[in-house]
């Protein structure tokens, strides 16, 4: 068993294999891949474009500079900086794109995945920081500071390089998250939970409480930190599905591909890994050298990166997940192995 892993619920493998019981489920592992440092005050928020395989990290609203971590080479990752103003990062996979904002220039950016260079901007009212791309309608949603207590959200069409939406949340911005099964936002503000559609128009929160920080775009449900416990939500009802109590952290994270969604703490430096199914624990993971985790995002093949912090240090960690067998499943192969090893053996010994 690896330090940096643990699997659950193994079977009793030779005694259930004797008597003739199939173990066959499966385990989640989540082993370390790769990781290199990273400066810390560029780490509020982080996005991976699962083609390139590389990691975007940005400061928050109008924390100067962008740093971009190539895992092509998981075990020997490098890093690469991006100067001038910036705040908030998400990326578009599809066309190879990357967004931020300018700082105070209040402007909206995209950037060349290519180059690393800005292909165009607009302007927005405010200092941008916390950015969310809708893979569906290929909108980018943002919220910007600066707004004299009624702080926007703003939508962004960057085939049109052009602002469609933007409205006041009366209050100062602080999270935004994007349901791309619905199309509807959810920012957190000073004054609490506001909803809007997909064109910014205000809608009812509904059930919903707390500080929406994930969106499962396939099954629809909705990942909140409510104090201490996460409570999940249907995306278009708002019914409450499930309460994990005790379970909230700092961020929440879903691969929507696996329907996994991973939980990280600032005050711990375990990781945890949650079936979005039966939205039970399976499987946490303590990272070496770090006393504290922060923003998590996954790429939709098999990693998840996740930031660690040391003092005045940021680790990005690289971690890979996978189903792997129980004990009993592998001691089960092993017998069949072997069974089959000896009738061969009996075999070559009769006489044709």
């Amino acid at each position: 068993m690896s330090q940096y892993k643990f699997i659950k619920n193994s079977c009793l493998a030779a005694f259930i294999v004797s008597v003739g019981i199939d173990c066959q489920s499966a385990a989640y592992a989540m082993p370390i891949l790769g990781s290199i440092q990273v400066n810390s005050s560029l780490t509020a928020q982080i996005d991976v474009n699962a083609a390139t395989n590389r990691v975007y990290l940005a400061g928050g609203y109008a924390v100067q500079g962008l740093q971009i971590a190539d895992f092509s080479t998981v075990s020997l990752p490098t890093l690469a900086s991006v100067s001038g103003p910036a705040g908030g990062v998400a990326v578009d996979a599809a066309n190879n794109l990357f967004f931020s904002t300018n700082g105070y220039g209040d402007k909206v950016q995209t950037y060349s995945g290519v180059s690393n260079g800005v292909l165009q901007s607009a302007a927005i009212a405010g200092c941008g920081g916390v950015l969310d791309f809708n893979t569906g309608s290929g909108m980018l949603y943002g919220t910007a500071q600066c707004g004299a207590n009624n702080d926007v959200v703003f939508k962004y069409n960057p085939a049109t390089n052009s602002i469609v939406a933007q409205t006041g949340t009366a209050g100062v911005a602080i999270d935004l998250t994007v349901n791309s099964a619905t199309g509807n936002v959810y920012v957190n503000n000073s004054t609490g939970l506001h909803s809007y559609n997909a064109n910014l128009a205000p809608i009812s929160n509904g059930a919903l409480v707390g500080n929406i920080r994930a969106a499962n775009n396939v099954t629809n449900r909705l990942y909140s930190l409510v104090g201490n416990d996460i409570r999940i939500f249907d995306g278009t009802s708002y019914a409450l599905i499930a309460n994990l109590a005790g379970a909230g952290g700092y961020n929440i994270r879903v691969d929507s591909a696996s329907n996994v969604f991973y939980v990280s703490s600032n005050t711990s430096n375990v990781i945890r890994a949650y079936d979005g199914s039966t939205n039970l624990l399976i499987d946490s993971l303590a990272l070496p050298s770090v006393t504290g985790l922060g923003d998590i995002t996954t790429d939709g093949k098999g990693r998840v990166y996740v930031i660690g912090y040391s003092g005045g240090t940021a680790t990005l960690f690289a971690l890979g997940t996978a189903k792997v067998p129980e004990p009993a499943t592998l001691l089960l192969m092993g017998l069949g192995l072997a069974g089959l090893a000896a009738t061969r053996r009996h075999d070559r010994g009769r006489l044709s």
